[in-house]
């Protein structure tokens, strides 16, 4: 993210009059990359709070998911698995 020119992403929203206190501008990322460009943290220490509070999120969501019986997972290149059990979610099959 950083080095496909993130914080100028962010630094381009605050110019156009996207405030911090937005809940968009809240999100994983943003209010990290908002703090290093107001100078309220180093980029070293907003790029390990990223890392860090995607990992956490990640995990939430797999703890999620897994609790949730309804959730198949399905290898991405097998073009088959995925096309049968869309057959039988729309009742073809």
């Amino acid at each position: 993210m950083i080095a496909d020119g993130f914080a100028e992403e962010v630094r381009r929203l605050l110019d156009m009059g996207w405030g911090e206190s937005l809940k968009s501008m809240q999100s994983l990322g943003y209010r990290q990359m908002i703090d290093c460009l107001a100078g309220r943290q180093s980029l070293e220490q907003a790029v390990g709070l990223i890392k860090r509070d995607t990992r956490r999120y990640a995990k939430r969501q797999m703890t999620w998911f897994a609790a949730d019986r309804d959730v198949g997972w399905l290898d991405p290149g097998d073009v088959e698995a995925a096309s049968r059990r869309i057959g039988v979610f729309l009742g073809r099959s």
